[in-house]
């Protein structure tokens, strides 16, 4: 049950990396875009 639960966090911790590093690369782009 605790290594379940430690490593449903770092399943969480992922993809909350993941989620800001997408956000990063999409607001980076979308900032691109209306710059050329």
């Amino acid at each position: 049950m605790r290594r379940q639960l430690s490593s449903h966090l770092a399943i969480e911790k992922f993809r909350d990396k993941q989620g800001k590093l997408i956000s990063k690369q999409i607001k980076e782009s979308w900032e691109y875009a209306r710059a050329s």
